[in-house]
């Protein structure tokens, strides 16, 4: 059964007993945006876990083989990774994905650099995932930024440099998105050098202005490249830290996010034309999440949402560093009026993801984060190897509560009693567990306590409702030695709460 197929199941055979949680829509002050109404509840769920992590990686989908590829970092002893990772997706079921690292000869040691998966529409195994610039000098405090094109094919486990015409400033910390419908990547932003661990200064992590410019990587049917500059504007200004995706419902990119300075953050999105051809920077939302940097992003093609998460406001490599842990989409259905909604997805969103990436997993429909690093502490970070994913359900319209005298109808009532009086049933009491306090977000328990079951399923169905066979009346988790989750450890009616 598809992810899809199990989210409808779940909609139709567990409405009365699953969580119910309408998401919040939100708009800062003064923003012109209004708020739609949302009609899906998410929440993040363990996709993979990792002993060892890393953060500033960049990452690239793989829609043919469904996969995502990770490349470089920091990792955990603070050293520049040549780290190549292959995150598994093709099980719909994304708490099924399995990481593999990858070993071809020529791997640099890097972190910051952006990357993107091309399909080679003449032959498969030409098909790449290709990463931008990044640092590779192994100096984390130095951070000088390079300008090269790194391919990794997978049909041949091969990571080379890509022979490119034209000209990139050497950078680090920008973005970049792919277009399939012009074979062309579209390149913002980023810095020529930042230090991985020291607070930045005069010096360094200061948006660079000559990457203050649109730069497009076009394909040519040889197999060629060349890096063009186009007239686009440059209204994101001088940032890095950003995060940039391909918004294929509406043949445009997405900017969001980034710093000038390592010392505060911007908050606005922008919008770039792909179609009929390449436009001009144009701000399309404000308000919604608090600004930030060195968050994650990703396109969501099944939902038409730019989803963010995590990052920082302020105070980067200090002490005052201000981090998130929060998710956001941006709803892009209606292109005329982009729309933030807040995920809401505490208490089990993920935590501390500082240079996390993020991808969208198509063939599970589910966001992907992966990495990432805590809040800095001086001295060393801690990064993440985990892997984590999205899994967004739709909801039922909210029923009618049932009416309080409702009983259940399964077998005949025992009589006792003087005088052979019927026994009568009490009522039953739903009521949820102690157990899932702090583990089930308030919303979805209370949207299950108001909306039980119309008749309630006796203990032991098969045989007749008596004084030692009641009802399950009692909100508990399917399985209570695992998190819950709305799909694979759902809130469930029982017995009672041991």
């Amino acid at each position: 059964m598809s992810v899809l197929s199990l989210r409808r199941w779940f909609v139709a055979a567990a409405a009365a007993a699953a969580a119910v949680a309408i998401l919040g829509t939100a708009t800062a002050p003064g923003s012109s945006l209004s708020a739609a109404p949302a009609a899906l509840v998410c929440e993040w769920t363990t996709a993979d876990r990792q002993n060892t992590g890393h953060y500033h990686a960049a990452n690239a989908y793989d829609s043919q083989n469904n996969a995502i590829y990770y490349f470089g970092g920091v990792d955990q002893s603070g050293d520049a990774s040549s780290f190549l990772g292959a995150l598994d997706t093709t099980d719909p079921d994304i708490t099924k994905a399995s990481m593999a690292t990858k070993r071809p000869s020529g791997l640099p040691q890097i972190y910051g650099a952006a990357g993107f998966f091309r399909v080679d529409g003449t032959d498969a195994d030409k098909s790449a995932a290709y990463f931008v610039g990044g640092s590779k000098n192994g100096q984390l405090d130095e951070g000088e930024g390079e300008n090269s094109v790194y391919r990794y094919t997978p049909a041949s486990n091969v990571v080379d440099i890509l022979t490119v015409s034209g000209n990139l400033p050497d950078v680090l910390h920008g973005a970049v998105a792919y277009d399939p419908d012009n074979n062309q990547a579209v390149f913002y932003g980023g810095t020529s050098q930042c230090s991985a661990v020291n607070e930045p200064d005069s010096n360094q992590c200061a948006g660079a202005n000559q990457l203050a410019q649109t730069r497009v990587l076009k394909f040519d049917d040889m197999g060629g490249a060349t890096w063009t500059q186009v007239q686009a504007g440059s209204r994101p200004g001088s940032v890095y830290g950003h995060s940039m995706v391909y918004d294929s419902a509406n043949k445009q990119m997405l900017l969001f996010g980034g710093t000038t300075d390592g010392g505060r953050a911007n908050g606005d999105v922008y919008a770039l034309a792909l179609a009929p051809a390449i436009g001009t920077w144009t701000r399309i939302a404000q308000g919604g999440p608090r600004a930030r940097f060195f968050h994650s992003a990703a396109y969501d093609s099944n939902q038409n949402w730019m989803i963010i998460s995590g990052g920082i406001a302020s105070g980067l490599h200090t002490n005052r560093e201000n981090t998130f842990d929060d998710t956001w989409a941006l709803d892009m259905t209606d292109p005329a009026m982009p729309t933030w909604v807040d995920l809401d997805t505490s208490p089990l969103g993920v935590k501390d993801r500082v240079g996390a990436s993020m991808a969208f997993a198509a063939n599970a429909m589910s966001a992907v984060v992966h990495g990432g690093r805590s809040k800095f502490q001086a001295g060393g970070n801690r990064p993440t190897g985990n892997s984590d994913g999205l899994i967004c359900v739709d909801l039922p319209d909210t029923p009618t509560p049932p009416p309080a005298t409702a009983r259940p109808t399964a077998g005949p009532r025992p009589t006792g009693g003087a005088g052979g009086d019927p026994w009568v049933p009490p009522a039953a009491e739903p009521a949820s567990c102690p157990q899932l306090q702090g583990r089930v977000p308030d919303a979805a328990v209370a949207a299950a306590l108001a909306n039980p079951p119309q008749d309630y399923m006796l203990c032991n169905p098969n045989v007749p409702i008596g004084p030692d066979n009641l009802y399950r009346d009692k909100l508990s988790l399917q399985d209570g030695n695992k998190p819950y989750h709305p799909i694979f450890n759902r809130l469930q009616w029982k017995c009672g709460c041991q």
